[in-house]
């Protein structure tokens, strides 16, 4: 009896120099990164001046060269000044991104040790759900509300994520597979610190002003059926209608035919009005979920690129990200490429240039439609 006490007593000894130890590391890093942070905002305050200093030295390098010189002088004096503006402006940006993750950065780290000490006013909220009084032990065993083990392993940054995790805590009969399943990726996770860091990380800075995610925003677009084959359809007609319309016209213009394609593109363009209703819808809800997985494209790439050849579990937990053909970024590049195609709308003039040409709108917004029935395939 006293043999296993003096063993429980070395194994507490032993937890608690790993705990000291790793706290003490995660003091360090937070020091690294403030002095890091420190150098970061005098370079910024720098560049300010910087860009100050070229937009004031490149105008007035331009007066003195058209009053002294000529206009070709000043021009060029006009066109140097812009591009260093330009330059040093993309450099105060990269900078301030970087202030940026650093500061998430040092907040993921003092969270870490906010929670080791169970510093709950430091911990950071997230998600508050309110005990259900009801629950046969949710209230009992404090596993949801403002002191909790919910808040505890709380990391999540979607509402959806914060949910799952209190329904796993609070389900009144665990499934013991489902168990042992999260508890072998647990175990495969833990050393992973560098990884887990990185994609909270990376979340965040995708999450922006933005308090939370809401992942239903993008389940509910999947979900939704965008008519494919109705424009389909529309897309067969407007383009019949305008390759017609340049055959008449160069028939026309050939002394061939009478201006028939005057009547057949005034069809085109008054279909085109009518129904552009249905793009405007489409453009704006692709825009809504382009913009949210845009800004995750680096958590898809992070997940897709790592390597699992220590970690079998995760492998297959992460199996769709590994999946060559239908791997989340791809389909975030075709429908940012779509997206941004589909972005001449934005000026009336273009958009109705193109249009009046060849059905624009129409062929990227089909083109979405097929990408978005892909990935609500393949979520």
């Amino acid at each position: 009896m006293t043999g296993r006490r003096e063993s429980i007593g070395r194994v507490d000894r032993g937890s608690a120099v790993t705990k000291e130890s790793r706290l003490q590391a995660l003091d360090h890093q937070i020091r690294q990164l403030q002095q890091r942070l420190v150098c970061l905002h005098r370079a910024s305050t720098r560049y300010s001046w910087i860009r100050f200093g070229i937009f004031f030295a490149s105008l007035l390098a331009a007066g003195l060269s058209l009053y002294f010189v000529g206009v070709w002088l000043s021009a060029v004096c006009l066109l140097v000044g812009g591009g260093l503006f330009g330059l040093a402006v993309y450099v105060h940006r990269q900078l301030n991104q970087s202030i940026r993750r650093h500061q998430i950065w040092s907040q993921i780290k003092s969270a870490h040790v906010a929670r080791a000490t169970l510093d709950w006013e430091a911990i950071p909220a997230t998600f508050y759900h309110r005990p259900d009084a009801d629950h046969p032990f949710e209230v009992d065993l404090d596993l949801v509300g403002q002191r909790s083990v919910h808040r505890l392993m709380d990391v999540a940054v979607s509402y959806e994520g914060s949910q799952r995790l209190r329904d796993w805590l609070t389900a009144p009969i665990p499934d013991p597979r489902q168990t042992r399943w999260r508890q072998q990726l647990v175990r495969e996770l833990v050393p992973l610190h560098l990884l887990r860091d990185k994609l909270a990380l990376n979340a965040t800075v995708a999450m922006g002003s933005k308090r939370a995610w809401r992942s239903n925003q993008l389940l509910e677009w999947l979900e939704r059926d965008m008519s494919g084959q109705s424009l389909r359809r529309w897309l067969i007609l407007f383009s019949t209608l305008a390759v017609l319309n340049a055959g008449l016209f160069v028939a026309n213009r050939l002394g061939l035919l009478p201006p028939w394609w005057q009547i057949t593109w005034a069809l085109y363009l008054g279909l085109w009005l009518i129904r552009s209703r249905v793009i405007d819808t489409v453009w704006d809800e692709a825009m809504a979920v382009e913009g949210a997985l845009r800004q995750l494209h680096a958590v898809f790439r992070q997940l897709e690129t790592f390597s699992y050849q220590q970690t079998p579990h995760l492998k297959a937990f992460c199996a769709p990200f590994l999946d060559r053909d239908h791997r989340p970024s791809r389909y975030v590049a075709r429908i940012t490429t779509m997206v941004a195609a589909m972005g001449f709308r934005a000026n009336p003039v273009l958009r109705f240039v193109l249009n009046a040409l060849v059905p624009w709108d129409y062929f990227f917004a089909y083109r979405l439609s097929q990408t978005r029935a892909g990935m609500a395939q393949h979520a």
